[in-house]
């Protein structure tokens, strides 16, 4: 590399040696008791000039102003300084840095970048330049331009340091260039295998490019090199997580357990792997000896709630969250916890007091709501369940569960015209909701408006050509018509692709009644019902089936169970005694 002229940071340290020296000269004269004698101008040589009013020594000058304002906090004046003294030697590199990096320290960073380009533009060669421009790019995470400010940087000092290697990786690997970055921290292993930040940086890439078993093979060393250090065993623990090898990760976890049972994170991971293979018991049991060695602790406490509200020990969980309450009553979360729990012992009035208390701004308030709604259902307060989602609607929250929950209520007392309202409101709000647009057409349905239902349904699959519900309303819609029966087979057939029901099953089968196909038609309706036993409209269907075939023993039974369900079943009493006599 080559050496700076006079106006570069030697010059400029020569220039504060001797300005330093004047200063400590003209201090002591001042502050002695006899007066130095004063040489007159005609003394001095001819050719002498004043160092201190060069603009070295100026820039030298502001540069100690901006370190001292820098140490005071002062960073506005200390960057006016630092500015003055780069105007004064702009030749300078060192002070272009130091401007950078000031810039950074106050968070300026396009202005830090503007320095470096115009610095590197003058000076291309400067390796340290590049590496602190791909530094700020890195962080900026402007990744391929970091990579070519490193690449620069490496290409102009080499070799390339170690630490500049690694970061040409880090950036690399950014941007998903996992192969290259591999490469780089590869090489640097090989060269230095008992460097612990190389090795470290490789095993998460191995883990960031999901080669799991090089990542484990990586740690295990890193292991081997620093004992027991928690840090890496947690790494090591949620990359054999990532890998889905949960009985390596048990393993470990336990045996970190045993050097460390104080940790929380430890069986916190360990009670998150247990539940994720349904070890309910034994995820439980870490939790509560961890809420033995830190009590009331709400964070462990609220992971005991959540694990006993999936083993539904619904008393047990009560309990915990009532404890989380009473240290954290601000949190209005586990109130909606604590109502599950309630809910779950059929305290179901006690539940919504619990339920009532959460906070609006809480982000489970709309699964509140949409609970509460649940329960006063359940226990036949559609009426309630009606207000309490209007007034969620008129406070703004126009989530579209909320049209869909008030619509089930409404149409559950007979209010159709105001359910199909409410869902018309919601899907101008919410479009392209598939639910609301499907409940639309059921309630267009109920109110015998089949041709604007089946539009609804058309519009569904322009968008979900696979919905099952809308298919299968379509086929059976086509069937009661008797029209287009072979696209209402296909309709079906789509429809029990998706998912096998008893409702659609029965579809496929009436549809295939309606075309004459009996056989078919019973296989399918006989495995309906064999899915939801004393379905009147299955029994109903088979029956018609049965009476097809002449099977009048079969239709029998099936009228039979259809009256043991409804006695008052319209027109089946008149069928079934129109029925022959034995069987033909």
């Amino acid at each position: 590399m080559k050496k700076q002229g006079c106006r570069g940071a030697h010059c400029m340290f020569r220039t504060a040696v001797l300005f330093s020296i004047l200063v400590l000269m003209l201090s002591g004269c001042l502050s002695g008791r006899r007066t130095a004698p004063v040489l007159l101008h005609e003394q001095l040589p001819a050719d002498y000039v004043s160092e201190v009013a060069l603009p070295e020594a100026k820039a030298t000058y502001a540069y100690g102003q901006y370190r001292l304002l820098a140490a005071a906090g002062r960073w506005d004046d200390a960057l006016q300084a630092l500015r003055r003294a780069v105007a004064l030697d702009p030749q300078s590199r060192y002070l272009q840095m130091g401007l950078a990096k000031a810039y950074m320290h106050t968070g300026q960073q396009e202005q830090a970048v503007d320095v470096l380009q115009q610095m590197l533009g003058s000076s291309p060669d400067d390796s340290a330049g590049h590496e602190l421009l791909g530094d700020l790019l890195l962080y900026q995470k402007k990744y391929s331009q970091a990579v070519t400010e490193y690449n620069k940087a490496a290409a102009a000092d080499k070799p390339p340091s170690a630490e500049l290697r690694l970061k040409l990786a880090q950036a690399l690997a950014r941007q998903g260039d996992f192969a290259v970055a591999i490469a780089i921290v590869q090489a640097l292993v090989a060269e230095t295998p008992g460097d612990f930040a190389s090795r470290l940086t490789l095993a998460r890439f191995y883990r960031d490019a999901e080669q799991i078993p090089q990542a484990v093979d990586e740690y295990r060393v890193l292991l081997d090199m620093k004992p027991g250090q928690m840090p890496l065993i947690i790494e090591l623990g949620m990359v054999l997580e990532q890998g889905e090898r949960y009985a390596e990760a048990i393993a470990l976890y336990r045996s970190a357990v045993d050097q460390d049972p104080r940790s929380i994170m430890l069986r916190d991971r360990l009670a998150r792997i247990l539940v994720i293979k349904e070890r309910y018991d034994e995820a439980l049991e870490a939790l509560v000896a961890l809420d033995e060695l830190h009590p009331d602790q709400p964070q462990i406490l609220g992971r005991i709630g959540l694990l006993q509200l999936e083993m539904d020990l619904w008393p047990d969980a009560e309990l915990s969250f009532r404890k989380v309450i009473r240290l954290q009553p601000e949190h209005t979360r586990s109130y909606y916890y604590l109502g599950l729990a309630l809910s779950g012992r059929g305290l179901w009035q006690e539940a919504l007091e619990a339920l009532g208390k959460v906070d609006s701004g809480d982000d489970v308030y709309l699964e509140t709501i949409t609970q509460r709604t649940y329960l006063l259902q359940k226990y036949d307060e559609p009426q309630r369940a009606i207000e309490l989602l209007e007034e969620t609607l008129d406070e703004g929250l126009r989530d579209p569960v909320l049209y869909y929950y008030l619509a089930l209520a409404l149409d559950s007392l007979g209010q159709t015209t105001a359910a199909a309202q409410r869902l018309s409101e919601g899907l101008e709000h919410h479009p392209g909701n598939i639910s609301l647009r499907y409940q639309y057409g059921v309630i267009l349905e109920k109110r015998g408006e089949q041709d604007d239902a089946k539009r609804q349904m058309e519009t569904i699959l322009e968008t979900a050509p696979n919905h099952a519900d809308a298919l299968n309303y379509l086929a059976y819609l086509k069937a009661e018509r008797g029209v287009d029966l072979l696209q209402a087979l296909d309709l079906a057939q789509r429809a029990l692709a998706v998912k096998e029901t008893a409702y659609i099953l029965d579809t496929l089968g009436w549809v295939y009644f309606k075309l004459g196909r009996y056989d078919e038609g019973r296989e399918s309706l006989e495995r309906a019902l064999s899915l939801q036993p004393g379905d009147v409209v299955i029994l109903e269907h088979l029956a018609e089936l049965y009476r097809a075939l002449t099977l009048w023993p079969l239709a029998a039974e099936m009228y039979r169970q259809i009256l043991a369900v409804d006695p008052a079943a319209e027109g089946i009493g008149e069928k079934l005694d129109a029925l022959p006599n034995g069987e033909i």
